[in-house]
């Protein structure tokens, strides 16, 4: 375990996450790695081009405030988790795209040796949101695997 030097937490929904940051908090003060925190949104309402009824501004303002407060919960959540008598910096990396890929530009990008995510049983709306991307992720990942049961 001393050749983990950095720890990426991959958030798909906050609400499910928890556990997962609280893992990523502890492996690192205990490896004294660094922490990477990630939130990667994948755009439903890329819709440009489509005949709508309901004006695509107003669909992508909705989802620039889904946005907005999703990293004030992830900001939240790390500083209610936090050791405050031995807290661990946590880098705070939001951004779109698809999941996938994504996730494995950072783990390359961030050298990242182990990362964490949340090992939840797709159902069938998750599966026609996110197209199994828990098992596209585990084949693909260039580093460690950590999962985390809810």
């Amino acid at each position: 375990m001393k050749d983990i030097k950095r720890i990426l937490v991959i958030s798909r929904s906050t609400a499910h996450c928890h556990k997962a940051i609280q893992y990523g908090l502890d492996l690192s003060r205990m490896l004294g790695a660094e922490l990477y925190v990630a939130h990667i949104f994948t755009d439903p309402f890329s819709m440009a081009g489509w005949n709508l009824c309901i004006p695509l501004g107003t669909i992508q303002e909705e989802y620039r405030l889904m946005a907005e407060k999703t990293r004030k919960k992830l900001d939240r959540m790390i500083e209610e988790q936090q050791d405050l008598n031995n807290p661990v910096k946590v880098t705070e990396l939001v951004t779109e795209g698809a999941m996938t890929n994504e996730v494995i530009k950072l783990v390359k990008r961030e050298k990242i040796d182990l990362a964490i995510m949340v090992a939840h049983e797709e159902g069938r709306v998750e599966k026609f949101l996110f197209d199994h991307e828990n098992q596209r992720l585990v084949r693909k990942m260039p580093c460690s695997i950590f999962l985390v049961k809810q």
